[in-house]
């Protein structure tokens, strides 16, 4: 069960799987209450891109372009980027899925044709996006995140507003021992 606190701030992870990267202004978040239809939406823009420290990895594309819409292409002997990285053409950033023998193998395929001696360069993109979301009422709400531009559609979570949070809860409990077997609870207001 997922429980926050009323009028608190609470984090709204999305993770993109590496399919989109500088998109943080294209999600749309909204929220309604489980008791009622009436949506509140978040203002644009509240979602930021998680990034990752580079390390400086790069590769230079050889004498064979990168041809638009393929999952692989040929680099130069002695690149830098390895399995795992995204990385930047100067216009567009891919998720590299393998390295092997001067070949890389992408997750998508090239957007655009990549010229001979590019220089692709390591960036830190995820795809993992974040926003805060503060809540002013108790209840349960389903909290839900699209972005039409890249066909992510309703992509809903679930989560209970509380007057206190659950540490908080727990910590107001007296938990007395009854003969050393039993557990009695207080109630509390």
């Amino acid at each position: 069960m997922n429980i926050k606190k009323k009028g608190q701030y609470f984090w709204i992870k999305v993770d993109t799987d590496f399919d989109v990267f500088d998109a943080e202004h294209t999600f749309i978040m909204e929220y309604f209450s489980d008791s009622s239809s009436t949506l509140t939406e978040v203002p644009s823009g509240s979602f930021e891109e998680l990034n990752r420290v580079v390390s400086g990895r790069s590769a230079i594309v050889s004498e064979f372009d990168a041809v638009k819409d393929s999952y692989e292409f040929t680099i130069l002997p002695g690149y830098t980027l390895k399995a795992g990285d995204v990385f930047s053409d100067g216009k567009f950033k891919y998720y590299i899925e393998n390295i092997e023998n001067n070949k890389i193998y992408l997750k998508s395929p090239l957007l655009e044709p990549i010229l001979v001696n590019t220089v692709l360069t390591e960036v830190g993109n995820t795809g993992i996006y974040r926003a805060q979301l503060k809540i002013d009422y108790v209840g349960d709400y389903t909290i839900i995140i699209r972005n039409p531009i890249y066909g992510m559609q309703n992509i809903p979570m679930s989560v209970t507003i509380v007057d206190e949070d659950f540490n908080d809860l727990q910590n107001k409990v007296d938990i007395i021992l009854d003969g050393g077997n039993q557990c009695k609870y207080k109630s509390f207001v």
